[in-house]
């Protein structure tokens, strides 16, 4: 009892700073930046850019497939190679409808527009949140790591000098468009998404200008995983069956 307690204790704590580094860009993204722009940002923009980012993590409860689900499946699939390249796909597309979604509320209610020009970030964040648990369940988590290190330094270096809303909302765009662009080339699927990635952070300056061309990037990107990377019913059967 006692001894096998210890022993998964220290399990625990061997694992812990991996477990910590293998998400570290959405835990910086989601936590330390907010406790590192109480320095820097007006007491107004601190309080739009919670809301905003409360959005965007509150968007992952609206896909129909627990993450921990996703995760199983991958870690236990054969054939996780084909279960991933169907759920990036479908996570994808799925987010850019809820993205397109989230800014036309922004749209029709203007004084909510602050709140949701983060959601021009939702395929990059989605497509990082699936990759990354493909490629730990592949065995790859330390360069899941090493990238999560090189992506979250950049981007707490950067924040610092960062004093206005409209530089966070830049930042937040090109720091997922970084990671998911770094995951996608680990996993070999860079030349169907770069563009996507790419174009992100032009999409959220457009975006700061009018919230249509948010939306027209978002529409875009929905397209894009139609004719391009061919999503289909035999995905959504696949995932259907894997998870």
């Amino acid at each position: 009892g006692r001894a096998e307690f210890k022993g998964i204790m220290r399990t625990v704590v061997r694992a812990a700073p991996q477990l910590l580094s293998v998400t570290a860009v959405y835990n910086i993204m989601t936590n330390a930046l907010l406790l590192l722009l109480s320095f820097t940002l007006t007491s107004r923009d601190l309080g739009i850019y919670r809301i905003a980012s409360s959005v965007v993590q509150s968007a992952n409860a609206l896909f129909p497939i627990n993450t921990r689900a996703i995760f199983a499946a991958l870690v236990k699939d054969n054939a996780r190679d084909v279960l991933w390249g169907a759920l990036s796909r479908i996570a994808v597309f799925y987010f850019s409808l809820v993205g397109m979604g989230v800014l036309l509320v922004g749209i029709i209610f203007p004084h909510l527009i602050n709140y949701t020009v983060l959601a021009v970030c939702f395929p990059s964040l989605y497509f990082a949140v699936v990759t990354e648990r493909y490629l730990i369940a592949n065995g790859q988590a330390h360069k899941v790591a090493r990238i999560n290190w090189f992506v979250g330094t950049l981007v707490l270096v950067s924040a610092w000098f960062q004093d206005h809303l409209v530089q966070i909302w830049m930042l937040y765009a090109c720091a997922f468009a970084l990671y998911a662009l770094c995951l996608a080339f680990t996993a070999g699927a860079a030349k169907r998404m770069m563009p996507v990635f790419i174009l992100c952070p032009i999409a959220m300056c457009l975006t700061l200008i009018s919230p249509w061309a948010g939306v027209g990037y978002l529409a875009l990107t929905a397209i894009l995983q139609l004719v391009w990377n061919r999503l289909s019913f035999q995905d959504i059967k696949l995932v259907w069956r894997g998870i």
